[in-house]
């Protein structure tokens, strides 16, 4: 995997003022900023970060943030992008599961614990949950199974061999409330982010900017439909 990442990280060209202001403007992020409350002086870490861009965000809210990833080409745009924003950051090149525990406010991922396989599946869970302390949460964004535009893309992509990111797994919900019950973990939610902005991004995208158009200006989220959204979120308590 480092050498799957190490690749992207390399070749993958950034706009960093429209991905963090389309960030900060999604369903997604105004959601979570809800479930969290104030982030001023929070510690938190993120674990297999790329560039942290979610982190950042919550940097930029008063957190104290920690990225920890294997690619030294990831924390190397991490830096470049925190400085950018006149944000500090602590960087950690190792393997995730080297991290020793500690009481961290939040631990988080986006796109991470899809990438392994097995018992694993689990112990990236328990890794989150080990580095926070009593009353900390922990944030696992993961693919949703049910969404069936990344789905489509996806197979599509490995069809024609333009599929870049190695092994992905997606969880269903019952897998994350079985990894919750042999965890420990009593009390966590799911969240779950837009279906209209997935089958914008994953199926339409380029079609629709042809023309000039914006889906997710046009319609809007539903609870029904959401739960074919790209990401499910766990959240969970200790």
């Amino acid at each position: 995997m480092p050498t799957v990442w190490d690749k992207y990280w390399q070749e993958t060209k950034f706009d960093d003022e429209l991905t963090i202001n389309n960030l900060k403007n999604s369903y997604f992020w105004q959601g979570l900023k809800k479930r969290i409350g104030s982030l001023k002086n929070l510690r938190i870490i993120e674990l297999g970060s790329g560039r942290g861009e979610m982190s950042l965000l919550m940097a930029l809210e008063g957190a104290d943030a920690t990225l920890v990833d294997e690619s030294k080409y990831a924390l190397e745009e991490a830096r470049k992008l925190y400085k950018k924003f006149n944000c500090r950051i602590n960087l950690i090149q190792k393997n995730i599961f080297d991290v020793k525990k500690e009481n961290f406010d939040i631990a988080l991922s986006f796109g991470l614990a899809e990438h392994f396989e097995d018992e694993k599946r689990t112990e990236i869970f328990k890794k989150h949950y080990d580095l926070i302390k009593k009353n900390g949460i922990m944030i696992v964004s993961i693919p949703n199974a049910r969404c069936f535009p990344y789905q489509i893309y996806k197979f599509l992509a490995q069809l024609f061999r333009m599929w870049k990111y190695g092994t992905e797994i997606s969880y269903s919900k019952k897998e994350l409330d079985e990894i919750a019950k042999n965890i420990g973990i009593k009390k966590h939610d799911i969240m779950e982010s837009s279906f209209l902005n997935a089958f914008y991004h994953f199926l339409i995208i380029n079609p629709l900017k042809l023309f000039g158009l914006n889906l997710k200006e046009r319609f809007m989220d539903t609870r029904f439909l959401n739960k074919y959204g790209y990401a499910i979120i766990f959240i969970g308590e200790k």
